[in-house]
């Protein structure tokens, strides 16, 4: 059995949680309950793609391509800017009387 790297751990764990929550997202009644669950699973999506392109990323660094490193790096942050923004909004959703915390998805 071939051993995994831990960022390819996190990735795939994330997968898994992203898949769980769009399941449990797709059978739940419109509310705040729904929209704190979508906030949970867009945290999963940017893990999932952070820890694909941050293998990308070490992969071209490794193998010397500028291009690449500069490209996945990009993505990298970009993703990681996302990350931050979905963990902004999902402690907003989740405080107590916020009612401005808005659906994660449309």
């Amino acid at each position: 059995m071939p051993e995994l790297a831990p960022i390819a751990v996190v990735g795939w764990s994330a997968v898994g949680v992203l898949v769980l929550v769009w399941l449990v997202v797709s059978f739940q009644k419109p509310g705040a309950s729904r929209s704190r669950t979508a906030w949970l699973g867009a945290i999963a999506l940017y893990v999932a793609l952070g820890s694909l392109f941050v293998h990308l990323f070490l992969r071209a660094r490794e193998g010397g391509s500028t291009v690449g490193t500069i490209a996945f790096g990009f993505l990298v942050a970009l993703f990681a800017s996302g990350l931050a923004v979905s963990v902004w909004r999902t402690v907003a959703s989740l405080r107590a009387g916020d009612a401005k915390g808005g659906p994660a998805t449309h």
